[in-house]
């Protein structure tokens, strides 16, 4: 390719790749929970075990219109170069929430019937038992319970639903 002083187009971008900035949308309702400092652990497509640990170094404090969620700004080491510009990205930060202690339990052991929410449980009469629960949040990977289990409650983790459908 020839290199002329009348070409506007760029040939090639140089640019480092120590320091990686992620760049993370939040939801309205988690706005609260967000704060520059804050730690985060970072999950990507490409390295599914593997996660990276980073900081929140901006928070945009304007609300996008359309997907009504705020931007934050993740900076974080690239030591090995594994983090690409454009990856797609999980951000989880690490806020620190007052109030409540509940319980949280996988996803998958919570079973939803005629509008309520149960997970099967290990009495202590060591039978199954089907209880009640509230879920108060729900993630892709976790439930938590605002009520219905206590500590040292003992659940049935695996193939929760077919027990259930076995007890009624």
């Amino acid at each position: 390719m020839q290199i002329r002083s009348d070409q506007t187009e760029e040939m090639f971008t140089i640019s480092g790749l120590d320091n990686a900035w992620v760049m993370a949308d939040v939801y309205e309702s988690d706005i609260s929970k967000v704060r520059e400092g804050a730690p985060v652990r970072i999950t990507t497509l490409a390295y599914g075990d593997k996660e990276f640990a980073g900081i929140i170094d901006k928070v945009y404090n304007m609300l996008n219109d359309e997907s009504k969620t705020m931007s934050v700004r993740v900076k974080l080491k690239n030591e090995d170069y594994m983090l690409k510009p454009d990856m797609f990205t999980n951000v989880y930060v690490e806020c620190k929430v007052e109030g409540q202690v509940m319980a949280r339990v996988n996803a998958h052991t919570v079973i939803f019937e005629n509008g309520k929410q149960y997970v099967v449980y290990i009495g202590d009469d060591n039978r199954l038992h089907a209880r009640e629960v509230t879920v108060f949040k729900q993630t892709e990977t976790y439930c938590y319970l605002q009520s219905g289990l206590k500590e040292g409650d003992r659940i049935i983790d695996r193939n929760a639903l077919l027990v259930y459908n076995a007890l009624k």
